[in-house]
């Protein structure tokens, strides 16, 4: 999760934010794997506060994220 938090700020991409005392990205993440499960595909939702195209969003994402971790596809909801 840090390593997303961290690629999404440096990409500049225009995530909401929960309101309160500590803010924290709004970003969901699909069911919990078992443990020793591994997966090469998890989804995760992100709340864009504002507009950013899809495609864009992940071209970006995918410049900052670490060697390993890959956004597949990215689409409106």
């Amino acid at each position: 999760m840090r390593a997303f938090q961290r690629a999404i700020r440096r990409a500049d991409i225009p995530i909401a934010y929960s309101q309160g005392f500590n803010p924290h990205m709004k970003i969901s993440w699909g069911n919990a794997l078992k443990v020793g499960a591994t997966s090469e595909r998890e989804p995760a939702e992100l709340q864009i506060d504002g507009w950013i195209k899809p495609e864009e969003l992940k071209s970006r994402l995918n410049q900052q994220l670490p060697k390993g971790l890959e956004i597949l596809a990215a689409y409106l909801v």
